[in-house]
């Protein structure tokens, strides 16, 4: 069994943050207990019909602290995306950022990645607030001989393609905002 907390998309796509329950739930620090800790593993997934993509494993409040702060700012219509980028290429900004070919910071918009290299951003883009979950460039942070890691790199930009890229609108985006605080509310009691 796990602890479930779900931010609705759609009708059959949303983010759920998933715990485990004892006796499997494992604690970075402490003993695990009934009541849900801060450092407990969690897991953020993107759920379409029968499809799950990993977004992120960490402790509880990693996971949703990135995902709250983030909601804040595109809540309120403070997270921009740059004037050069439209709704639907940050995830390819955010590729090129981290193999050295951008000038342009995507922190801010980079709300999660996984091991399974698959990024979330969120952001404003002319004033609507879009949720984007993109694949990373594989082979990117391995012992590779730089040119080859470029090549490699080269090749995954002709291809790339977001996974799954969708305006939220913005009462949505509040209700996960709320939901965020509660459970940070939650854990931090």
């Amino acid at each position: 069994m796990k602890t479930e907390f779900s931010f609705i998309i759609g009708i059959d796509t949303k983010i759920m943050i998933s715990i485990s329950d004892l006796p499997l739930r494992f604690n970075y620090y402490y003993e695990p207990t009934e009541k849900l800790h801060k450092f407990d593993e969690a897991t953020a997934s993107f759920i379409t019909g029968e499809a799950q993509i990993i977004l992120e494993q960490d402790i509880l409040d990693g996971i949703v602290l990135s995902f709250e702060g983030t909601l804040k700012k595109v809540v309120s219509n403070n997270l921009p995306l740059p004037n050069t980028i439209k709704a639907g290429n940050a995830g390819s900004e955010l590729n090129m950022m981290l193999n050295d070919m951008s000038g342009l910071n995507m922190k801010p918009y980079w709300v999660w990645s996984s091991l399974e290299r698959t990024h979330t951003l969120l952001y404003n883009y002319e004033n609507k607030i879009y949720l984007e979950i993109s694949p990373g460039c594989p082979d990117l942070f391995t012992d590779k001989s730089a040119r080859t890691i470029n090549k490699l790199f080269k090749e995954f930009m002709k291809t790339y393609k977001p996974y799954f890229v969708t305006e939220i609108p913005i009462e949505t985006a509040k209700q996960w905002l709320e939901q965020s605080e509660q459970i940070i509310q939650m854990i931090n009691l």
